[in-house]
């Protein structure tokens, strides 16, 4: 039997399967693995995003006598911060705006209720090493 005249049929056949198993990929798998990286991207920017926000407002909570400190409320998911009442959190709130651009779940929100009026809140602040503690009641809402 005469297999040269097979061998070119039997080369394209093998080029059109390649390309095929290519095109299958390019088309089906490498589309979500690209969405899984950009979400993975996202992710880990997000968690960056958290720990800049939480290192500042940490940063932002100092004082040296009780009458230093005071608190802020921030959007979801942060709640409240206890800061020095003389704190800028301009930066930290365009932060987390930045933060909530990617969006996130309600079961993330940390909602600001302390158990008094914010005009009484003064008074359950203490300031320990340096820091400003809340001792007030708290509202469960």
């Amino acid at each position: 039997m005469n297999y040269k005249k097979y061998k070119i049929p039997l080369i394209i056949g093998i080029i059109v399967i390649i390309i095929a198993v290519l095109l299958l990929f390019f088309s089906f798998i490498y589309p979500h693995y690209k969405e899984k990286e950009e979400l993975n991207k996202i992710i880990n920017e997000k968690a960056e995003l958290k720990k800049q926000i939480n290192s500042r407002l940490d940063k932002l909570n100092y004082c040296e006598k009780s009458e230093d400190c005071t608190f802020t409320k921030l959007e979801c998911p942060f709640g409240c911060a206890y800061v020095n009442v003389n704190a800028d959190t301009t930066n930290v709130k365009e932060l987390i705006k930045k933060y909530n651009s990617f969006g996130f779940s309600t079961w993330e929100c940390n909602y600001c209720f302390l158990g008094v009026p914010d005009t009484n809140v003064q008074k359950y602040f203490s300031c320990l090493k340096g820091k400003c503690v809340y001792s007030g009641p708290i509202s469960s809402v």
